[in-house]
């Protein structure tokens, strides 16, 4: 067969690699899009940077009426520290660690972001969970030198209490006195990583100085999380049985 020399010309070449390469890299879109299929107990957001990723979604991964864990104890909200407070500020912390592989000095968690006064001994389901935790809270990491530590300090006794882990201080008059971080003194030298939840950057007490710190968002909420940690503890055997430790002591 004769072709006309037309057809050999670069003009009709660059079409067909064109056309080849449409057809490619159309292929392989059109793949990723298949793939970009919901993973089931997952739902979209963008991060930081506004990229689209997936994350699990607790409302899939449990149904209202599944058990999570089991207090023996019964759990209370109050100030300046609680039973309920202890607890949920413990689990998110050692989630966060595990899941993250960073070693958390210290949680703390808004008063406010409790949505309960009292939890009865018993089976907590994770409708219990969305009440305890009524707000998906965003949880924040935070990397504070031990210097603006105390000026945190300062905030809590303001505050009157806080729930903490990981901390403990004893307050005689308005001064933070004995602070220790994981049974140490304060080492204002040292950077610590803080675990908190973001309605803790809008505390009239707290919010300012926190806001000022190195602060890194997890794209984890405290609800999730803190269903995550007492179903992981309930597979293991352990239940709930909070008490008070003088995390925030007062001297007088």
């Amino acid at each position: 067969m004769n072709f006309p020399t037309s057809f050999f010309s670069p003009l009709p070449k660059l079409l067909l690699v064109f056309a080849i390469a449409f057809s490619f890299f159309g292929g392989i879109n059109k793949a990723s899009a298949q793939a970009e299929k919901k993973p089931k107990g997952y739902k979209k957001y963008k991060d930081y940077n506004y990229k689209e990723k997936w994350r699990k979604d607790d409302t899939a991964i449990y149904k209202p009426t599944d058990t999570v864990i089991f207090t023996q104890v019964p759990l209370t909200k109050a100030l300046p520290e609680c039973t309920l407070g202890n607890w949920i500020t413990d689990a998110i912390k050692a989630e966060v660690s595990s899941a993250k592989k960073i070693r958390v000095y210290i949680c703390m968690i808004s008063y406010s972001s409790i949505g309960v006064d009292f939890v009865a001994p018993g089976p907590i389901l994770q409708k219990d969970i969305s009440q305890i935790i009524p707000y998906k809270n965003q949880l924040k990491i935070i990397r504070i030198s031990g210097k603006n530590l105390r000026s945190i300090c300062d905030g809590i006794i303001a505050n009157k209490g806080i729930p903490l882990s990981g901390m403990q201080i004893e307050i005689e008059g308005s001064m933070a006195k004995n602070i220790l971080v994981n049974g140490q003194p304060i080492n204002e030298h040292l950077i610590y990583i803080l675990l908190i939840n973001d309605y803790l950057l809008k505390d009239r007490n707290l919010g300012e100085i926190l806001s000022n710190q190195n602060t890194t968002p997890l794209w984890m909420d405290l609800r999730t999380t803190l269903a995550q940690a007492a179903k992981k503890s309930m597979e293991l055997g352990i239940t709930i049985n909070a008490k008070l430790t003088d995390r925030i002591k007062y001297l007088d």
